[in-house]
């Protein structure tokens, strides 16, 4: 699939299954969209990720995406309305 054709990408709410991968999609591909988020998503997921970024800076294994990832990101974020 050629992710620049992509206009929007919903993350539905904070589990890791849902939105870990933003980062990489940011940050690592040609993905061009935009990313809808409710308010509580968007503030868990900021310290979620930032969370999981400062674990993976002592692993072993090379990490997929980092924090220069998570800044790419945040202008990408748009949050929708809780209501």
């Amino acid at each position: 699939m050629d992710l620049s054709t992509v206009d929007a990408l919903l993350v539905t709410h904070f589990h890791l299954d849902h939105c870990a991968a933003v980062p990489f999609l940011v940050g690592h591909t040609n993905f061009k969209g935009r990313i809808f988020m409710t308010h509580p998503t968007k503030a868990i997921y900021n310290m979620l990720m930032s969370d999981f970024v400062k674990l993976n800076k002592s692993a072993d294994s090379e990490a997929l995406f980092g924090e220069k990832d998570l800044q790419a990101g945040a202008s990408t974020r748009i949050p929708l309305s809780s209501t």
